[in-house]
């Protein structure tokens, strides 16, 4: 969002939530969100836990570890990163023998976190992995009675390269997309957040996705929104952002 801010670009699109913390965070008293994009499918708008394809003995495990949290919990967990703080339940050994012997084979299942994609996950000022993503991944490490080692990359973009180059196993809180389905397999959604666009106050206008073309429009690359955009409105100047953590573009 600094690219609008500095008037490198006219406006950025994003998540509603994600926007809203780093507006707050960072001060920009001078950026407005202006309208929704209507993404076409709600996918878009739902953020998911993903596996490799490659690793369904790990999917399996993870739905398991998933279909332990009842409603009650995951609404604490949304709770927490709304209003108030979640109690995290552990539970009983809920794997098969097959699931377990897996386990053992591989001891080592890596994520790596979005690092700047607040409140859903990113890194703290000490390294910490937070967010609404952190706490529902250790939440079913207590239920599954596993531990995996997460591994902060510099971007969004390194993610997705380790990711395609087996050296990731899952991501905490991503959008189902054409191109990720080539390669992850996606859960059911847990968390919904629109997309809208961010602009300097002196816009009064209320921007839709028409009136992107011809604009110098900011977007987090990798980001599944780029997918959408590119596809659908190729006549935008699409300046693509890294987020890095503790700053915002």
């Amino acid at each position: 969002m600094k690219a609008v801010a500095f008037g490198d670009a006219d406006a950025a699109v994003g998540e509603l939530a994600v926007l809203n913390h780093l507006l707050g965070r960072e001060l920009m008293t001078g950026l407005v969100i202006s309208g929704e994009l209507k993404l076409g499918s709600e996918d878009f708008n739902q953020l998911r836990i993903a596996t490799r394809k490659d690793l369904p003995v790990l999917a399996a495990i993870l739905e398991k570890g998933m279909g332990a949290i009842g409603p009650d919990e995951m609404k604490e967990l949304r709770n927490r990163w709304i209003t108030g703080e979640a109690a995290v339940i552990a539970g009983s050994e809920i794997l098969n023998p097959e699931e377990r012997r897996w386990l053992k084979d591989n001891p080592v299942i890596r994520i790596t976190p979005d690092p700047s994609f607040p409140p859903f996950e990113y890194f703290d000022e000490q390294g910490n992995f937070r967010g609404i993503a952190a706490d529902y991944i250790n939440l079913i490490q207590k239920k599954l009675n596993v531990r995996f080692e997460i591994i902060r990359p510099l971007s969004w973009s390194e993610s997705v390269a380790k990711t395609k180059n087996r050296q990731n196993g899952l991501w905490g809180l991503v959008s189902k997309t054409t191109d990720r389905e080539k390669y992850m397999n996606f859960y059911a959604p847990l968390v919904e957040t629109p997309a809208i666009i961010v602009v300097r106050n002196n816009v009064v206008k209320n921007l839709t996705m028409n009136d992107l073309k011809g604009m110098k429009v900011a977007v987090t690359a990798q980001y599944a929104v780029n997918e959408y955009l590119n596809e659908n409105f190729p006549r935008a100047q699409y300046r693509f952002c890294s987020r890095h953590p503790h700053r915002s573009s």
